[in-house]
């Protein structure tokens, strides 16, 4: 089954009865990829909704931050160029390379945000900083799979998702394709 492949509770020593109510409380994670795809597909949000909430606070423009963003991007980019050179994507390095390629175009995004004087902090920080993927001009569907990819980044960090070779081919091409997109942007 493609998509998600494995939860694993954060205490071992859990009874069945709890973990079973993990299992409700975040049953997203056990569905396959295919219908995840379409429950996960969702608006990111309006940017300006994150400002009036006090998610994202307007500053003066971090020329030294961004450019240090930037040259991290760069380099965990020529990184996941390098890996993929040397080794063949497999479930069992999937997450590896989808949080690698989430934390590049994370990395680029927050730069952009910073020049142009915004700064994202705390709950749902990363959900605002998706979102400004609109203020730059990307399409609906690339808004989504950015959000998706914030998502199942979430679901691996907090819940022990593991997804798979289909989905992180996906995010690779999305990765590439917009990471260059995200350069070239002034």
């Amino acid at each position: 089954m493609p998509g998600v492949l494995s939860y694993e509770s954060k205490k071992q020593t859990r009874s069945f009865h709890s973990f079973s109510e993990d299992v409700k409380r975040n049953r997203k994670f056990f569905h396959s990829f295919k219908f995840q795809e379409k429950i996960q597909m969702k608006d990111a949000g309006d940017f300006e909704e994150f400002i009036k909430k006090g998610i994202v606070k307007k500053q003066s423009p971090n020329k030294f931050r961004a450019e240090f963003l930037i040259k991290e991007s760069e380099k965990n980019y020529s990184f996941l160029l390098q890996l993929l050179d040397k080794f063949e994507i497999t479930d069992g390095n999937a997450n590896t390379i989808i949080k690698l390629c989430y934390d590049i175009l994370m990395e680029t995004i927050r730069a952009k945000m910073l020049l142009d004087g915004y700064n994202a902090s705390g709950f749902e920080a990363h959900k605002a900083e998706v979102a400004y993927l609109k203020v730059l001009g990307f399409e609906e569907k690339d808004i989504k799979f950015a959000d998706q990819m914030r998502y199942y980044r979430n679901g691996m960090l907090y819940y022990g998702t593991s997804l798979d070779k289909e989905y992180t081919e996906k995010v690779l091409e999305f990765t590439k394709r917009n990471y260059l997109k995200l350069k070239i942007l002034k």
